[in-house]
């Protein structure tokens, strides 16, 4: 919401708090966490600060490599816009 409103450092600090309370929570290795870390990276992303948002993605493309029966949930390209994000 905040980021449509174009309040990124309101979304920012949101985000990263999310992030921050999951961590200390869940875990660093819980689902919500990675979840939350790559809620970050897009923001970060679309922000147009991708070398921040890379480790994040990275964090979480790792952590879901671990699940290849995840691999079913993907979207069809279709389903996808240019970035690869679900329309």
């Amino acid at each position: 919401m905040y980021t449509v409103e174009g309040n990124y450092r309101e979304a920012k600090k949101f985000r990263r708090d999310e992030l921050s309370l999951r961590e200390k929570f869940d875990g660093p290795r819980a689902l919500e966490t990675v979840v939350a870390a790559s809620n970050v990276a897009t923001l970060l992303d679309d922000a147009g600060k991708s070398s921040e948002a890379e480790p994040l993605h990275r964090r979480a493309v790792a952590f879901l490599q671990q699940f290849p029966e995840l691999e079913q949930l993907r979207p069809m390209p279709a389903q996808t816009g240019a970035c690869g994000r679900i329309r």
